[in-house]
């Protein structure tokens, strides 16, 4: 993992304990990793690496892996990682805009884990020096309230009249089906 100069020592939290509270929702982890964590996760095709990386307690289960998304920064590097966050994840501007340096700076292969991963337990993230924690990001909240639907009498049909309707179409088509078998009769008789 290479890391720019420009970035401060402290944000890479290598090493340094982070704690994932119960039922913690609404949070994205932005974690570097290393050319080898990459080559393993992408020679293996599953995510068993990425948690020994951040030091998971085997014994408290995985993490949700639809929560977890590897990204190869090469496959976004026209729209750059702020925008993708933005767009991918609805990070505010305003969240990314003092991380700029940081996320522009990021090279190789991240991963991206949402609050999701870690089915409302709580858990201490130990990572090691293959995955790093670049950034932490508030993803926007779901609202799921809506305007009550207008409450109108339903419309309901007698059986009589289904029935009644059901035959009228019956009939017109049948009087389709016979029109156009008589025409062809007709133009074939001359």
């Amino acid at each position: 993992m290479t890391f720019s100069k420009d970035i401060p020592a402290d944000w890479r939290g290598m090493g340094a304990p982070i704690e994932i509270p119960a039922n913690e929702h609404g949070r994205l982890r932005l974690f570097a990793l290393n050319d080898q964590l990459s080559h393993e996760i992408a020679h293996s095709g599953v995510l068993d690496h990425l948690y020994l990386a951040l030091g998971t307690n085997p014994s408290t289960g995985p993490l949700h892996d639809p929560d977890v998304q590897i990204v190869h920064l090469r496959t976004i590097e026209d729209m750059g990682l702020p925008a993708f966050l933005q767009d991918a994840y609805d990070i505010d501007p305003a969240e990314l805009t003092p991380q700029t340096n940081i996320l522009n700076a990021q090279s190789g292969t991240i991963a991206l884990i949402r609050s999701g991963a870690f089915n409302a337990r709580a858990l201490q993230l130990t990572p090691s020096d293959q995955a790093a924690l670049v950034a932490t990001f508030t993803e926007p909240q779901t609202d799921w309230t809506s305007k009550p639907m207008p409450t109108s009498p339903p419309i309901r049909t007698s059986p009589r009249a289904a029935r009644s309707r059901a035959r009228r179409i019956g009939l017109s088509l049948f009087a389709v089906m016979m029109t156009l078998i008589l025409l062809f009769v007709l133009w074939l008789a001359t």
